[in-house]
């Protein structure tokens, strides 16, 4: 075969061949240097899906910097020109890959069979694994012929893993959720016969590395049969044989080897680091021969088809492993509709057999080989970069794929690295908050620790990125779906993760998660506190075990995620978690959002937060990251440090773009400036964004479609700079602009754009800018020439279907664009919808900003004060006043909506306005006034034909009959609203609807448990917390009046269990005032003391004052009990401060307040009774307990 140019390359003669294709050996033209050059000219792998898949397993192969993985230095297709020249061997259009040149495989030559050896090959492979798991990358095809003997320039031989990916890529779509079995079927692990890719994992790659151990040890894999079929059903259904060594090795080999051949992916090790420690376990002991080994077979140094440069045992530097010729154990790629057989197998259930010997002691490190948490955590230096300076220039081509390199910033990595040790020691939660401008390393910095927590098996990283219009492609529940793998199911499938994810878990409990990732149709948004409660359960969950490292980037626009932060920090108390949160802001954007600032400040302020600053880096530092960069010292190093000064972004762009205008050129000794080349130095990075666009978008030479690339990725920028590949489209499409395929790959290539999930099925791809001020850049250029309307309007477009669609966000980003396209009126809608959102999710303040911006926005368009939208947007602050404790101004705000609409008959608004006034009254201890504007508000939605609506003003006429003990006027107002709940459809009003018909039914005193017990069972079935919660609670208050009070601190605390878990705070400090009641009714006045506290400043909090009121009155017998006097003055000057003016109260508020003065009294604190027996007469009195009030009232005088 003569030479033949393939790009930078020269092909010289192929050296192993197989079903996919063949491997050549080739040089690097400008280099010499020797590479291998692998040509997949299978018409599979020409096909357009398995070429993109291919780029995309490369691009993240390009990322992975480790002494034992192959470097990738170069992909491609094959060139008509290259393919004319060789048609024998190359096909046009076919994808190549560069890599190093190997020598052999893992068993070309033969392995020595020594354990000392064996053991070598396998911590060195699970070092390489646990690298590329950590950064996402799982092999899925390991087996020996993709381990490489690779020689080193000192002569010396080291192993190292290949071909990351490359039988998946080849094989399956993106969004496919089942059906391709891609592997190689001696090692392939069962999910993968299963097509399971939801459940791949780096447990996958072990299983696949025990049956490279089985085989080092023995000879021969674990599982071995010519028939396909047969072969799956082994690896599904049989256990591995017993492993007869040829050589001595460890007792526990054995059971180690068992242990990463598990059927079930959940009993083998979950991270290579696991299996690494529990293999140290193992080699404690020396190897032990036994009457098991058996002779050594021939050793077979080559086989027909390659050609094998048998290199002496004595050279090889084992840092990795061995493996079969490549030509030997083809990958194969097949669908399950394509094997019927293989089908049948997989359809069938999983045997739960273990595939650990009985007969074997098993070191406890094998049961549980997790980083022990009393221990140090490992160093968190490793070796260095396996790139040498002629690497860096024959990998020219990948150079924006590359990770650059971290240089320094040691006193913050340190600073990072104990504080995740500390929450690993102490199981207890604690945060960093890392600070400074833009560009300087605090994603890199909190991304290493993540990554490098990963690889040692110290922590679980989770990742939270944030926009600032929150979408569903960002925030927590996005977090937690990437993690459970649920993005892209339907909600079945969303809660069957769930439940296999979390199986200690009620299924209620499960069905509230489920509603966070996947909210159904039929309920309105999630409240804040509830998201944030679903989000602890899981982490709790999750920390149980392993430790987490959660990482919330952007949190200038992620208030939820500071609280959320905040909330676990401050339950370490009552509920450890080993959680270290890593928390980013950009300080020019938080400065603008003082909400998010005020949250981060206070959450700074604790002593277990960390702030760590990330400023410039030092000049010696930051010459040598350029030194990296380059590959070289020198001046042109001298020159770029001192331009960029510190700045490591300005410096990895500054090289990319010269990389990219072919400006530098590799040499031995790096890369150098091409000869005649001349490149002037920019002032800022922004500059440096804007050249490296114009270059990858062909502006320069004019290419076609330059420009529409351009406006594409300027809307992509606007857009927020990340949005799933559909959206976008979309809003190209309405711009009239062609989707820019072909900028993307380039972009891509370069590391300017990032693929996000592209796995997951269902949402598809989604697009990222790598950095907040690369989109920056692209928004300064949509605004300079006057295109920046015309995209917001295009993107406003794009989003009518998710807004309509009632996807979580849509509505602000709607009015956003809106009102940036010039649509002003436009935007008035989607603000109150946004604000209603905010508003459901308890985030008042959020709501009342946007009622803010609907209230200029009207004013700016000249619309009247008896505008519709005028009176939508002081209906919707007439419920937000009322739900924080506004009750006065809500009611006044509410009838000044209804008189208007009344009069300028908007039935809809005036129906509104009532139930909202109606609502505020009752709350007040207006009962009457407020019935009658309930009964109003239910007349005006029946005529509206609104059942759901009319039924929920009936059953706020019935609390309000039910408080005031009119039980039969209750009990009747609860039954007209169970039939229009009914009518509707509404589930969920159907069992609130029967629930208050249980509690006020007259016939039943104290209650209707059948009633009751038939709500819970729907709110059960819908996995609707806070109802679940309520009616536990009623059916507890049933029990206390029965004088069951065993019965009602069980069911008390079971609703308080719920409403913990639903962040029901409302529902929970009314929970805790009834069990606080029973505990006093059994004389545990300390206990409920204690609960009580805890409910006073959690209402507090929320502003709760007639909670608050109430606790307050609770509180006095256990102020008293404990001779707490300074204690008891301030729970009675509260509660008389918010109690006093209320009409309505409640029995057991009137019962406390006596047993305290009793209490009180027999203390011999006579004025102190006085007072509490008086206030106990009002509260009888307010009862209409005319009789009580009259004894109380003695007493007091």
């Amino acid at each position: 075969m003569r030479r033949i140019a393939l790009d930078a390359f020269d092909l010289l003669e192929p050296i192993a061949r197989g079903g996919m294709g063949l491997v050549l050996r080739g040089e690097h033209r400008g280099l010499g240097m020797p590479v291998a050059i692998k040509v997949l000219s299978h018409a599979r792998a020409r096909q357009d899906r398995a070429i993109a898949g291919f780029q995309r397993e490369v691009r993240a192969m390009a990322s992975l910097d480790h002494p034992a993985i192959v470097r990738v230095l170069d992909h491609g297709v094959v060139t008509a020109s290259a393919a004319a020249a060789d048609p024998e061997h190359l096909v046009e259009g076919s994808p190549y890959l560069v890599m190093e040149l190997a020598h052999g495989t893992l068993d070309h030559p033969a392995p020595a069979r020594l354990w000392s050896r064996t053991r070598a090959v396998l911590r060195t492979l699970l070092d390489a694994l646990a690298h590329a798991h950590a950064r996402g990358l799982v092999h899925r095809d390991l087996k020996p012929a993709n381990v490489l003997r690779v020689r080193l320039r000192d002569g010396s031989s080291v192993l190292k893993l290949s071909d990351f990916g490359l039988a998946h890529a080849l094989g399956t779509d993106p969004a496919d959720e089942r059906g391709a079995a891609a592997g190689t079927p001696q090692m392939m692990a069962p999910e993968q016969f299963r097509g399971a890719v939801r459940d791949f994992g780096p447990w996958t790659d072990l299983y696949a590395l025990g049956c490279i151990a089985f085989k080092l040890a023995t000879g021969k894999p674990p599982f071995d049969h010519p028939d396909e079929d047969e072969l799956a059903h082994m690896h599904l259904r049989s256990p591995p044989p017993r492993l007869v060594p040829l050589f001595p090795v460890p007792d526990a080999f054995e059971a180690w080897v068992g242990r990463l051949l598990e059927k079930s992916p959940d009993r083998r090790f979950q991270r290579a680091s696991d299996a690494a420690r529990a293999l140290l376990a193992v080699d404690e002991g020396e190897p032990v021969s036994t009457s098991t080994v058996v002779p050594a077979l021939p050793v077979v140094t080559s086989s027909p088809g390659t050609e094998v440069e048998t290199a002496p045992a004595t050279e090889l530097r084992v840092d990795f492993g061995d493996d079969e010729p490549a030509n030997d154990a083809e990958s194969v790629v097949a669908t399950l509709e394509d094997l019927p057989a293989l089908a049948a197998i997989v359809a069938a259930p999983t045997p739960l057999a273990t595939a650990l010997p009985t007969d074997v002691a098993i070191p406890a490190a094998l049961a549980d080989s997790t980083q022990p948490r009393e221990e140090s955590l490992p160093d968190w230096r490793r070796p260095g970069s396996s790139n040498e300076p002629g690497w860096v220039g024959a990998a020219l081509s990948l150079w924006g794929l590359r990770q650059p390199p971290f240089v320094a910033r040691e006193s913050e990595r340190e600073q990072c690295w104990r504080a995740l040790e500390r929450v690993c020691q102490d199981g207890r939660a604690r945060a960093l908050v890392l600070r400074g401008p833009s560009g300087f390393g605090k994603g890199r910095l909190a991304e290493w620790l993540c990554e490098r927590a990963h690889e040692v098996g110290a922590a679980t990283p989770l990742h939270a990125v944030h926009e600032p219009v929150a979408s569903s492609a960002s925030g927590l529940p996005r977090m937690i779906g990437s993690h459970l793998r649920t993005l892209g199911l339907t909600r079945g499938g969303v809660l069957a993760r769930v439940r296999r994810a979390l199986p200690t878990e009620d299924a209620a409990t499960c069905e509230a998660i489920t509603d966070l990732l996947a909210p159904r149709d039929d309920r309105g948004a999630t409240s804040s506190s509830a998201r944030l409660a679903m989000v602890r359960r899981v982490l709790a969950q999750l920390a149980r075990e392993r430790p987490l490292v959660v990482r919330l980037d952007d949190v200038q626009w992620g208030g939820e995620a500071i609280a959320l932060a905040q909330s676990i920090l401050e339950a370490q108390g009552d509920q450890p978690a080993p959680i270290l949160f890593v928390l980013t802001a950009q300080e020019e954007a938080l400065a603008e959002r003082p909400v998010e600032w005020a949250q981060l400040a206070s959450l700074s302020g604790r002593e277990d937060v960390a702030e760590i600053e990330i400023g410039p880096l030092s000049p010696g530092a930051h010459r040598a990251l350029v030194e990296r960069l380059l590959g070289t010292q020198g001046e042109l190093a001298k020159r770029v440090a001192e331009r960029t000064a510190g700045h490591p972004l300005f410096a990895v762009q500054l090289v990319g773009d010269w990389v990219e205008r072919g400006i530098l050129e590799p040499s031995a000794q790096g890369l150098r400036m091409r000869d005649g080349a001349s490149a002037e130095l920019p002032d800022d990075l922004h500059s440096v964004w804007r050249a490296r666009l114009a270059h990858l978008l062909g502006e320069h030479a004019h290419e076609a479609g330059a420009g529409a690339a351009r406006r594409a990725l300027e809307i992509l920028a606007l857009a927020g700079g990340r949005a799933d590949a559909a959206f976008l489209a979309s809003a190209c499409d309405a711009a009239g602009l062609p989707y820019p395929a072909a900028a993307i790959d380039r972009l891509l290539q370069s590391r300017m754009l990032l693929l996000l999930d592209e796995s997951e099925g269902g949402d598809g791809i989604t697009l990222e800018l790598v950095h907040g001020l690369l989109r920056e850049t692209l928004e300064r250029s949509a605004r300079d020439e006057r295109r920046a309307g015309s995209h917001h309007a295009a993107i406003a477009n794009a989003l009518e279907t998710r807004y309509h669609a009632g996807e979580t966000g849509a509505a602000e980003r709607l009015a956003t664009h809106r009102l940036l396209g010039g649509d002003a009126a436009g935007a008035l809608a989607p603000l109150r919808a946004a604000a209603r959102e905010w508003q459901n999710r308890s985030d008042y303040a959020r709501a009342e900003s946007l009622l803010d911006r609907h209230a200029e926005l009207l004013d700016r368009l000249g619309l009247g004060d008896r505008h519709p939208e005028r009176l939508e947007g002081q209906i919707a602050r007439a419920e937000i006043l009322r739900r924080r404790g506004g009750l006065d101004r809500a009611s006044s705000l509410a009838r000044v909506v209804r008189t208007v609409a009344a009069a300028d008959k908007h039935a809809s608004i005036e129906a509104r306005a009532c139930l909202v006034q109606g609502f505020a009254e009752v709350e007040r201890g207006e009962v009457a006034h407020g019935v009658e504007h309930l009964e109003q508000a239910r007349a005006r939605f029946e005529q509206l034909g609104d059942d759901a609506e009319a039924s929920r003003a009936l059953r706020a006429v019935g609390y309000a009959h039910w408080r005031r003990r009119e039980l039969a006027l209750g009990f009747h107002a609860y039954l007209r609203a169970l039939e229009l709940a009914q009518r509707a459809g509404d589930r969920l009003g159907v069992a609130a609807a029967l629930g208050g018909a249980g509690i006020s039914d007259p016939q039943h005193r104290p209650g209707d448990p059948a009633r009751i017990g038939e709500a819970l069972v729907i709110f059960e079935a819908h996995g609707n917390l806070y109802g679940m919660g309520s009616t536990l609670n009623s059916l507890a208050e049933v029990a206390r009046a029965k004088g069951d009070l065993e019965e009602a601190e069980t069911l008390y605390l079971r609703a308080l269990a719920v409403s913990q878990k639903a962040g029901a705070s409302h529902l929970e400090g009314i929970v805790i005032g009834n069990l606080a009641v029973v505990q006093m009714r059994q004389g545990a006045y300390a206990d409920a003391y204690e609960e009580l506290q805890l409910g006073l400043r959690r209402a507090e909090r929320l502003g709760q004052e007639q909670l608050r009121g109430t606790l307050h009155v609770l509180s006095l017998a256990g102020a008293a009990d404990a001779g707490a006097w300074e204690q008891w003055d301030w729970h009675e000057r509260e509660a008389e401060r918010v109690l006093g003016a209320l009409e309505t109260s409640e029995e057991d508020v009137a019962w406390a307040a006596e047993r305290a003065a009793e209490i009180a009294a027999q203390r011999g604190e006579a004025s102190r009774a006085r007072a509490a027996y008086a206030l106990a007469a009002g509260h009888y009195r307010k009862l209409g307990r005319h009789a009580d009030a009259h004894r109380c009232e003695a007493r007091a005088a």
